[in-house]
């Protein structure tokens, strides 16, 4: 298995790519990510493991703390700003390794909107990213995301009417002027 997923990992670090998404890597035993990552850095100095453990308990996140990982995928996208379990989950991750949020789930299927409900999906969009942005060490901006183009699993594409792609910007930016924004930090649900 060990030989496998470091053949794996050698292709795709030859090709150049510099940071690798381990999916699913609570299904691997930490010992074998240990081996896996070691190997891989041997061959490239510098390069970057995110482990993917989205969906499973939180458990199976803290049984991979001695692999050394550089990131953890958090579960943001989810959380619906009122219950508990996402301040309690990110601390505990953020233990293990900083963490990178995503705007909305992976894989979503953006459907369109009707067009007076433009400025509201677009506002939620804005919000949606800076959220994540801030609450995380890294954000996944998802293609597409900005202008709200419509991926319904199908080739065509059309797009929501709106482009959020300058407030990105600012967002980035204000996330790279702000050392806060990055580096890991507890996190405290204060009400």
């Amino acid at each position: 298995l060990e030989a496998y997923w470091s053949g794996i990992a050698a292709g795709w670090l030859e090709y150049g790519f510099d940071a690798l998404i381990c999916r699913a890597a609570h299904r691997i035993s930490a010992r074998a990510w240990q081996s896996v990552l070691a190997d891989a850095r041997r061959r490239r100095p510098g390069a970057s493991f995110w482990a993917d453990t989205l969906g499973a308990p939180i458990e199976s996140s803290e049984a991979l703390a001695a692999v050394d990982f550089d990131a953890f995928f958090s579960s943001a996208c989810w959380w619906d700003f009122h219950a508990s379990w996402f301040v309690e989950q990110e601390s505990r991750l953020r233990r293990l390794a900083p963490t990178i949020a995503f705007p909305e789930p992976p894989g979503t299927v953006r459907e369109p909107a009707d067009s007076s409900a433009t400025e509201a999906t677009a506002h939620r969009a804005r919000f949606r990213y800076a959220f994540a942005a801030t609450a995380a060490w890294g954000v996944v901006l998802p293609m597409g995301y900005a202008a709200g183009t419509v991926n319904s699993g199908k080739v065509k594409r059309s797009s929501q009417g709106f482009d959020i792609g300058t407030d990105i910007a600012v967002i980035n930016a204000l996330k790279r002027d702000t050392p806060a924004f990055n580096r890991p930090a507890r996190s405290v649900r204060l009400s």
